[in-house]
């Protein structure tokens, strides 16, 4: 459970990871750097909203699914994100 934010909602051990290591707003930071122009993306407590420039968006509940959507739809590199480093592909 998200320990921070007074949830019970239970959360991934990624987004445990990333909240303990203190690694979300390096890796909001990359990720919105390693994104394509028109995309955006905010953080909303233990979940990721990513928006398009139509207005549409996709809300994720963890890192990892966030992640694997970049790296599918956008190529970016995800391999280090453990060690929170993310990079345009």
């Amino acid at each position: 459970m998200c320990g921070a934010c007074g949830s019970s909602r239970k959360v991934s051990a990624a987004t445990a990871l990333v909240n303990e290591k203190g690694l979300k707003y390096r890796l909001l930071g990359q990720l919105r750097s390693a994104l394509p122009a028109g995309q955006s993306l905010v953080a909303m407590q233990d979940r990721w909203a990513l928006k398009t420039r139509n207005g549409s968006h996709i809300v994720f509940d963890d890192i990892d699914e966030l992640l694997a959507h970049v790296h599918d739809t956008f190529n970016i590199d995800i391999s280090d994100w453990k060690q929170g480093t993310i990079r345009r592909g």
